[in-house]
């Protein structure tokens, strides 16, 4: 006879129905990795990488004693409600270079301590990263949604603020955060990415082809930069240094940083002269002068193991005109785009990797089509094309 209790339905007649068994007890640990815990799975605890992680190609992260006293200002911040909040932090600790690309030092960790804006952009960069190599997972979705739309309202706050009353401390996490999140703007959001099954992003896809009034808000994000720096302007010196000591380790001034471009040391190839026009239109006012400068600086030199402020030189150079020729798709101005954006195929980074060889060749395929007609343009065309052929293959 049965025991009272839950019967197991059974549609064979001719069979007595088993005996339910209850699961026995169990003391549910603590010590699995955040993914498995997250999505409530059961976790082998291997290190580095447990085999439901590795097998399903999933970032694996451990909390607890996995995130080093050094970091423990990262534990002691509570930014977001628990689960979102430990995974994102103990990711940002576990993949610090890859996540941000800045050393770890004690300036960086106190930034994070102290100010809102500069922690907020990198766990908003962190929750990013999540989703980009987990491209499946609605969680990492919603987390880099959540994340995203906290840093820029944190970023538009203090914009507001007057630089009087910001002090030091303000205008320096507010530069700080300004080329976070530049590099969050260069990061294809994730109903422009595909499935991560290692297919590269249709050039049809990018802003080239669309007509959206705001196609070119990553742009505008990023010429940002310029205009921050300009209101540094009377200590663009003592911020140049603060800058490449955050995001290269050291302290650089001005002159060594800017190098020929700023000064005028560089010699325009006759073509390109023509091309833009530097030897008539407008002098110094030529908006393509600077820039022009800054690109033959860079080219060549933007390879694997080069830094984040290296990269940006551009664009803190981007004046409001220039812009309002790329948003017009003036050509011209659609070539310097171009080519920045293959100077950055060299530049090994998960952030700008699938907007930079998109992108490209988007500018590349329209161009073809709609640029004018010309021997110069025939040879520009020719440079844009051997500025992403002549490199060696980026490193992962």
């Amino acid at each position: 006879m049965v025991p009272a209790g839950f019967a197991v339905f059974s549609l064979d007649g001719d069979k007595k129905p088993r005996a339910y068994s209850r699961r026995k007890r169990h003391t549910k640990t603590k010590l699995g990795c955040l993914t498995c815990r997250a999505k409530r799975v059961k976790c082998d605890e291997a290190r580095p990488q447990c085999a439901r992680c590795l097998r399903n190609t999933r970032v694996c992260v451990y909390s607890g004693n996995a995130i080093s006293s050094k970091l423990s200002v990262l534990d002691s911040v509570t930014v977001i409600p628990f689960p979102a909040n430990e995974q994102l932090l103990a990711h940002l600790h576990g993949y610090w270079v890859d996540v941000l690309g800045l050393p770890r030092t004690d300036l960086v960790l106190s930034m994070f301590q102290a100010s809102p804006l500069v922690r907020h952009a990198m766990l908003a960069l962190a929750a990013s990263h999540l989703r980009h190599v987990s491209p499946l997972s609605t969680q990492h979705r919603v987390m880099e949604h959540v994340q995203i739309a906290t840093a820029l309202s944190e970023y538009q706050h203090h914009l507001n603020i007057p630089p009087a009353d910001l002090g030091r401390r303000g205008a320096d996490a507010l530069l700080t955060a300004g080329v976070l999140l530049s590099m969050l703007a260069f990061t294809l959001p994730a109903c422009e990415t595909g499935t991560g099954n290692g297919e590269e992003e249709s050039p049809y896809s990018s802003w080239v082809f669309s007509h959206r009034p705001d196609r070119l808000g990553w742009f505008s994000l990023q010429s940002g930069l310029r205009h921050l720096l300009v209101h540094r302007a009377t200590h663009l010196d003592e911020t140049l240094r603060f800058l490449t000591q955050v995001f290269l380790g050291v302290e650089v001034d001005r002159a060594s940083f800017s190098g020929a471009a700023e000064r005028g040391e560089f010699i325009v190839p006759e073509l390109w002269t023509r091309f833009f026009g530097l030897d008539h239109d407008g002098g110094e006012d030529n908006v393509y002068r600077v820039m022009v400068g800054v690109l033959l600086q860079l080219k060549g030199h933007l390879a694997a193991g080069s830094n984040v402020l290296n990269a940006f030189q551009f664009v803190a150079k981007v004046q409001g005109r220039f812009c309002a020729l790329v948003y017009e798709r003036d050509p011209r101005a659609m070539w310097m785009l171009g080519y920045w954006l293959g100077i950055m195929w060299a530049y090994p980074a998960w952030w700008c990797t699938q907007r930079v060889r998109r992108d490209y060749r988007a500018i590349l395929m329209w161009l073809e089509v709609s640029r004018p007609e010309g021997r110069d343009w025939d040879d520009m065309l020719g440079e844009l094309r051997s500025v992403v052929d002549e490199k060696p293959p980026a490193h992962a």
